[in-house]
């Protein structure tokens, strides 16, 4: 267990706890029998009912081709610290913040599509064939 999963266990842990004593409070046995599982419940449903309502940000977008989806992809090498993405017809994208760019030769990037809240993944709008430098001076 990771500290972040035991934090979180933790305050729902304390959750149920205190819609226990609210049972209790308000039943006694009874109300402290059913008030720890429904406190020890909340949270879980609290947070699948807020996962339908957000949308999912998919980590990779599907490739020019259309044919590789976004669990197809293998992570071969870095460029610095960016993850190399090489998808089955063998491109090459790095992700930076919310762009998908497209690896091109001598490990130059080029814009390739970007995230948009309620669009999803768009073409990006710097357009293809500009670099690192230009993009970056851009954004």
């Amino acid at each position: 267990m990771t500290m972040i999963e035991l934090a979180v266990f933790l305050v729902n842990l304390l959750i149920a706890a205190q819609i226990a004593e609210l049972g209790w409070r308000i039943g006694s046995w009874p109300g402290l029998i059913i008030g720890f599982p429904v406190g020890f419940a909340l949270l879980p449903v609290a947070c699948w009912m807020l996962g339908k309502v957000l949308p999912e940000v998919p980590p990779r977008p599907t490739c020019p081709n259309g044919s590789c989806d976004h669990d197809d992809y293998e992570f071969p090498r870095s460029i610095g610290f960016r993850l190399v993405c090489r998808c089955k017809c063998g491109l090459e994208f790095v992700r930076v913040r919310r762009r998908f760019m497209r690896v091109g030769p001598s490990d130059t990037l080029y814009p390739y599509v970007v995230w948009k809240r309620k669009k999803g993944w768009v073409a990006d709008p710097k357009g293809e064939g500009k670099g690192t430098e230009e993009a970056s001076q851009e954004g």
